[in-house]
C-alpha cells in the first residue's frame, strides 16, 4: 500500500494516477485501486450545517466512520500530533479557465474578483485554511514517510528522499 500526503494542490492525485498507472503494468502485479481522501468528505450541504464549509480538508470535515472502516480494512494507522515548525508557502495561481468552467458554486463565487482581489483572496484561504491543514495534519506525517518529493515553486519536482527500508 502507498499512501501520498501533501497540501491542496501540489499534485498527490497526478502522482498517484501516474504511480497507478506504472504499476499496474508491473508484470504479476496484482490489481492497482486508487483511493482518495475526497471520497471521504462530507457533502457541502452536511459541511455548511455543521459550519465547516471553511475547513475542507481537515479531519472534522470528512465522514470519520467511513473514513475509519476504511482505515481499519486496510490497517493504516495514523501518528500521534506534535507541534511542527513553520516553513515558506508559495500561493498558486492559474488555472481560473478551467476552474470556471466547472459547475461548483464554490468556484464560481470567485469569478467576479479582479486579479489583486483574487491574489488576496487566495491568499488568505492559503493562511486560514490550507496552510492550517497542512501544518496541523500533513507534515505531521512527514517523518513517517518512506519517499519524499520535494516541488519548486513551479511544481517541478526538486528533490527525491527515499529513507532506507
Amino acid at each position: 500500500m502507498l499512501g501520498i500526503a501533501g497540501s491542496v494542490a501540489v499534485g498527490k492525485s497526478a502522482t498517484a494516477g501516474i504511480l497507478r498507472e506504472l504499476l499496474s503494468r508491473w508484470p504479476g502485479t496484482p490489481r492497482v485501486e486508487l483511493v482518495t481522501t475526497d471520497g471521504f468528505l462530507l457533502p457541502n450541504a452536511e459541511r455548511e450545517r455543521r459550519g465547516l464549509l471553511q475547513r475542507k480538508g481537515f479531519p472534522e470535515s470528512y465522514d470519520r466512520r467511513a473514513l475509519l472502516r476504511f482505515v481499519s480494512d486496510v490497517n493504516v494507522l495514523q501518528p500521534a500530533r506534535y507541534v511542527v515548525g513553520r516553513q515558506g508557502v508559495t500561493v498558486p495561481c492559474g488555472c481560473w479557465e478551467t476552474a470556471l468552467s466547472r459547475p461548483e458554486p464554490c468556484v464560481h463565487r470567485y469569478a467576479a474578483l479582479s486579479d489583486d482581489d483574487s491574489v488576496r483572496t487566495a491568499g488568505h484561504i492559503w493562511r486560514t485554511i490550507n496552510e492550517r491543514s497542512l501544518v496541523e495534519n500533513i507534515l505531521p506525517t512527514r517523518p513517517r514517510a518512506t519517499l519524499v518529493l520535494t516541488k519548486g515553486a513551479d511544481h517541478d519536482v526538486q528533490r527525491i528522499r527515499l529513507r532506507k527500508l
